[in-house]
């Protein structure tokens, strides 16, 4: 999976704004939790390219977890887990 986020919330909040200054994350460098599929259009025919997902931890960027970004759908790679464990 090549380096790559879309664009990261500005705030931890969901506010519509994904403009942090942090556009990039290294492979393997945050685990991120899958929240919904993303469309920016609103008008035209939305085919969802993206995933919406939760910074939970990256080491290198402490400020970024709980902020969500927006990740193109043929980078990511889903994991389910045991929710047991």
């Amino acid at each position: 999976m090549p380096d790559v986020t879309d664009s990261v919330s500005r705030d931890p909040m969901p506010t519509g704004y994904w403009d942090h200054p942090v556009r990039t994350l290294e492979r393997d460098a945050a685990t991120m939790r899958f929240v919904q599929f993303f469309d920016r259009d609103e008008l035209a025919h939305r085919d969802f390219n993206y995933a919406q997902v939760q910074i939970v931890r990256s080491p290198q960027h402490d400020e970024l977890v709980g902020r969500f970004a927006l990740l193109e759908f043929g980078h990511v790679r889903f994991q389910l887990l045991d929710a047991a464990a």
